[in-house]
């Protein structure tokens, strides 16, 4: 073996051989029909297979040989007993180098590997039976549309784009639906037959979450859209380097074919690159429409509450009223009160003979007993007036109220602390 394949001793690939499975597409002839062969290959499988292949492939007209390992990623614990993610190739480091010889592997794919902050687009076909994406392009290799090329060497990689654009359209389709959605519960459109809800009463939480969630998809979305381009392009450069080293009309034929159908697949992903971009236009419009209804929402609710204030001053005010006339009335009538009830007193006797006193000579027990209480009551209001002052003072300044409410955790902390010094 005469390239070296990993540029240091890495700690990102972890080698862990696995099951692997194999097709092979191999034509006898030009004119023939190619024979189809896949299967599954134990770790120990693999070495033969590449050699028998190689001697089948030798012998054969053309030959597409596809092998399909899984590689993935997993978190693992360092010797320091610190985390960390690995590649996992499904292979032993020896075969992995076999392989990438057999299949003259770029450096470029390894090196990616060995990157700890590169990441491998996943997705998942799944056919009506519950099969694999290697299943699905396996059947897809077999439909008769692609009968004719099938050997090709680009075949396979416009399979999966194609796998990968119908999935990504798929979730862009999805995402209109679930813009459409919204529309119809803020009452956002025109269109006839479709419900149209009232914006005010919109569970804007709700709508916000989805939104985000929406427009970080369609931001993933354009990410593997415009990878995808750059796949498709690359792949049409090394379809014409395969037509420049191909010299037989029917080889040839299959090529441009292949490059027609990636051709076509290109201006596909490109619609739906401009599809997504216009789905992530609408998610950031409906995103400041609701909070445009929500302002109006709370705009409304500070009218509602003005005019319940309104609504309780203009009581408060007719109870003012009828308190102020229920004191002018008490004012009128309570000196007659007091006379009646001072006449009414036994120390006065209004039957004693001319020349006699009407007063009793005990009269000043009453004088003896009021006046002391009611210089008492004065003197105790203003003695507790002035601590009532001074504790509601502390009060008003060491309780938030709503528009202090948002300061910082320390400082409602010192607050407390100053209510607690004053308690104390």
């Amino acid at each position: 073996m005469d390239r070296h394949w990993f540029r240091t001793e890495n700690q990102i690939l972890q080698f862990t051989p696995e099951r692997t499975r194999f097709f092979e597409i191999s034509s006898p002839s030009a004119n023939a029909l190619p024979k189809f062969e896949h299967g599954f290959l134990r770790p120990e499988e693999t070495e033969g297979w590449l050699q028998d292949s190689h001697v089948r492939a030798s012998a054969a007209f053309s030959t597409l040989r596809v092998l399909f390992g899984e590689c993935r990623q997993t978190t693992g614990t360092r010797i320091d007993a610190t985390s960390s993610r690995y590649n996992v190739v499904p292979f032993s480091k020896a075969k992995f180098e076999k392989i990438a010889d057999a299949f003259h592997v770029p450096f470029e794919f390894v090196w990616a590997l060995e990157d700890p902050s590169g990441q491998v687009a996943k997705f998942r076909h799944l056919d009506k039976d519950g099969g694999d994406s290697t299943w699905c392009i396996i059947e897809m290799l077999r439909y008769p549309s692609y009968k004719p090329f099938s050997a090709q060497p680009m075949l396979v990689p416009f399979i999966v784009a194609t796998s990968i654009s119908n999935i990504l359209s798929l979730k862009i389709y999805n995402s209109n639906l679930t813009l459409n959605a919204i529309e119809e519960e803020l009452g956002q459109h025109e269109y006839p037959g479709r419900p149209k809800g009232d914006p005010l009463k919109a569970d804007f939480v709700q709508g916000t979450s989805l939104l985000n969630s929406n427009n970080n998809s369609l931001g993933i979305n354009e990410s593997k859209l415009n990878s995808l381009i750059l796949a498709l392009r690359k792949m049409q450069e090394y379809n014409a380097k395969i037509v420049a080293l191909s010299h037989h009309a029917d080889i040839l034929t299959g090529l441009e074919d292949v490059d027609n159908l990636v051709e076509h697949l290109l201006n596909y992903v490109s619609n739906l690159l401009y599809r997504n971009t216009s789905e992530q236009k609408r998610t950031q419009t409906h995103l400041t429409i609701i909070f445009n209804f929500m302002a109006q929402r709370d705009n409304l609710t500070n009218i509602s509450l003005a005019n319940d204030s309104k609504r309780i001053a203009a009581a408060s005010k007719r109870d003012s009223t009828a308190m102020k006339t229920i004191s002018i009335v008490t004012m009128l009538f309570l000196p007659g009160t007091y006379i009646a009830a001072l006449f009414a007193i036994p120390v006065f006797n209004w039957d004693a003979d001319p020349g006699t006193s009407v007063v009793n000579y005990r009269f000043w027990y009453y004088w003896a007993t009021t006046v002391p209480l009611t210089a008492l009551v004065l003197l105790s209001w203003l003695l507790w007036d002035p601590v009532r002052q001074r504790t509601l003072g502390v009060y008003r300044r060491v309780v938030p109220s709503e528009k202090d409410s948002s300061s910082p955790p320390e400082k409602r902390h010192h607050k407390r602390m100053i209510q607690s010094e004053h308690s104390l």
